[in-house]
């Protein structure tokens, strides 16, 4: 049995010790494994480092374990992984038939800015993708030492974010269940959040609803507000208990578009997409995640 490996910033090959296992030849992922896939993916790092395998995850379909070792390691804690010994031990479970790998959805986003125009690319995420106050807390957040990303960084870089961003007029829609676009927003507004999963920057649960399992995506945007209010919100949208406040709107679609008055940037899992106006939409499915349970 092959299995491959990506090792996120800052980690060398002493990350395997642990995951070698009898019957299993570990090897860095590489372009030929696109003509010959592994018969599994171990992801060491964070959710930017997990990001940038998904298209390769999602065209082969090969069972994907993730060993958290970044800043926030979200999704991998969503799965229900918080250490790599965590990983560790699940590793040896798949080894041994005793885990097996289950399919979830994964986000699509298409940004219709390209050009030529009719060539739109299309990038997955399997947490969150935003603009708006979210978009420019990642960049400040990215910006930073990775001590500190590990260490409450994006939450810090969220407040400076709400001290120092402004509300922006959006145009959110939403595909209905007989595929008909409606609008949803319409006004000045702080910040759309869009998730596969529940949360992301290392523990806000913009969307306590999600579940990467039910085909959806979770539309969570948030009203112009005065910068004092936000900050009385942050710890309310830090524990997911910000819905129902008037200044939240949220709903459930399997496909969603984002337009602006100006381009805005877009980030998801934590890395910098593109621009607005794009469409975001569900694949259910499409993501063999090896979970505990």
């Amino acid at each position: 049995m092959r299995a491959a490996y990506v090792l996120g910033p800052g980690l060398d090959n002493k990350a395997l010790r642990v995951f070698q296992q009898p019957g299993w030849e570990l090897e860095q992922l590489s372009p030929r494994h696109n003509a010959a896939p592994p018969d599994a993916l171990l992801a060491f790092g964070g959710d930017g480092t997990l990001h940038h395998q998904l298209d390769f995850l999602v065209r082969t379909l090969t069972p994907l374990l993730v060993v958290p070792c970044g800043s926030g390691n979200d999704f991998a804690k969503t799965l229900g992984l918080r250490t790599p010994a965590e990983s560790a031990q699940l590793w040896r479970r798949f080894s041994d038939g005793d885990a097996r790998a289950h399919a979830i959805d994964v986000g699509v986003i298409i940004l219709k800015n390209t050009k030529p125009p009719e060539i739109a690319n299309e990038i997955y995420f399997c947490n969150v993708a935003s603009v708006g106050l979210d978009a420019a807390a990642n960049r400040r957040a990215n910006a930073q030492p990775a001590w500190l990303r590990g260490h409450g960084g994006y939450w810090l870089a969220a407040l400076w974010a709400i001290l120092g961003d402004r509300p922006r007029p959006m145009k959110i829609l939403a595909r209905d269940a007989g595929g008909e676009w409606k609008t949803f927003v319409a006004e000045p507004s702080l910040m759309a959040a869009i998730a596969n999963t529940h949360r992301y920057g290392d523990g806000i649960q913009i969307a306590p609803r999600a579940r990467f399992d039910d085909g959806k995506l979770d539309l969570c945007a948030i009203r112009a507000a005065s910068r004092w209010r936000m900050l009385r919100l942050f710890p309310r949208v830090l524990a997911g208990r910000h819905l129902g406040l008037p200044e939240v709107k949220y709903l459930q679609a399997e496909g969603i578009r984002v337009e602006s008055s100006e381009p805005m940037d877009i980030y998801a899992d934590g890395e910098f997409i593109g621009q607005t106006p794009a469409e975001v939409r569900a694949v259910p499915q499409a993501l063999r995640v090896i979970t505990p349970a």
